[in-house]
This record gives structure tokens, C-alpha cells and sequence, in this order.
């Protein structure tokens, strides 16, 4: 509890305690994730360039992960129940669903 804490250090509120903790480190976090991104962007525009020098294809996308896999296979499942399988890969037209019918009175 922020109540407590603040009867502990001595501090008046909330924030002012934020200020004395966080405040302090809070340049040199920013700093050093400007750093970081700006490295990443450089080595992305290097290996673009080298790849386009070289006629490499571009890299290749980084696989899906284990949650993607599981919602792309009911994704799947879902299509395939509704009876639309293979409208992803255009190779047939959907399976039509069946129309009601109605008993006519005789």
C-alpha cells in the first residue's frame, strides 16, 4: 500500500516518493533504449543495403509463434465447419449450406 510505504520513507505522497526513486534512473533508461533502437535500426538498413548489393532476397519473416499457430488451426477448423475449407487456397468454390425446407401441408 502506497500509504504505507510513504509512512516508512518519510515521503508526503506518491508522487513525490515516484520522483526521488524512478525520476533519478529515468534518463539513463531512455538513454540507453534510444541506443539500443537506434542500433537495431542500423543494422537493418545495413543488412538491406548488402542484401540489395548482393541481389539476396530479403530475410526471411520470423516464424509464427505457438499462440499464432493455435488461432490460425481454428481459424482453419472454424472455415472447414462452415464448409468453406478451401476458399483460402481458390482451388474449389465453398460447399453451398444447405437451404430449409418446408413440409408442405397435404
Amino acid at each position: 500500500d502506497g500509504r504505507a510505504l510513504n509512512a516508512i520513507t518519510g515521503h508526503q505522497s506518491d508522487e513525490m516518493r515516484r520522483r526521488v526513486y524512478q525520476q533519478r534512473i529515468r534518463d539513463e533508461v531512455l538513454a540507453t533504449a534510444s541506443r539500443a533502437r537506434e542500433a537495431a535500426r542500423e543494422l537493418a538498413v545495413e543488412a538491406a543495403k548488402r542484401d540489395a548489393e548482393t541481389g539476396a532476397p530479403p530475410a526471411a519473416p520470423p516464424p509464427i509463434s505457438r499462440w499464432q499457430q493455435v488461432r490460425e488451426a481454428k481459424k482453419a477448423r472454424r472455415r472447414a465447419a462452415d464448409g468453406h475449407a478451401n476458399e483460402a487456397s481458390g482451388t474449389e468454390e465453398p460447399t453451398p449450406k444447405p437451404t430449409p425446407t418446408r413440409k408442405m401441408r397435404g
